[in-house]
């Protein structure tokens, strides 16, 4: 296989849920869902809390998300792509962070990440919660793992009606 030759091991991509069709041509061709895909949106109108989110430098989050990351996010949410993103990381006491997309006309919620010792706290929820009061209506792509919607819906917000499979090939399986 040509993709083979030029040293790829895994495919990746995105299909809607409910189409079906395609969802059973990929299976058909090889690929394997890895993950169920959702966006959400803030839709609890809260009073902005200033000083509460603070700005913290990129890179740094990036070198310590990846050291952890391990390939056990989809692609989409990969720390290696927000680094060539338009993008500002804000952060709840230090130990919680998030990326926010800025090449648009709002701010879009791209990658959320808690300190390993700092988890199962209520930090992600409640720096959620903060983001939703500084940025009335924000939301994520339909990139997040259906597992977080427990979260996301704590936090006040709601799934959006569109979903995704992320499928997979390991080329070295074909």
């Amino acid at each position: 296989m040509l993709l083979q030759q030029q040293g790829i091991e895994t495919v990746f991509l995105e299909v809607i849920r409910d189409n079906h069709a395609a969802v059973a041509l990929y299976q058909s061709l090889g690929f394997t869902r890895r993950y169920g895909l959702c966006g959400y949106l803030s839709t609890e109108l809260l009073a902005p809390v200033p000083g509460v989110l603070q700005l913290y430098p990129t890179l740094s989050l990036l070198r310590r998300a990846i050291e952890e990351s391990n390939s056990q996010l989809p692609w989409l949410l990969d720390p290696l792509t927000f680094a060539t993103l338009p993008c500002q990381v804000v952060t709840l006491e230090q130990r919680a962070f998030a990326v926010l997309t800025t090449a648009g006309s709002r701010p879009v919620l791209s990658f959320l990440w808690v300190e390993p010792a700092a988890r199962r706290q209520g930090l992600a929820r409640e720096l959620l919660k903060a983001l939703a009061q500084q940025f009335p209506g924000i939301g994520t792509s339909v990139t997040v793992p259906e597992t977080f919607t427990p979260l996301f819906a704590a936090a006040g917000y709601t799934p959006l009606s569109l979903q995704q499979y992320e499928m997979t090939m390991d080329l070295a399986d074909a």
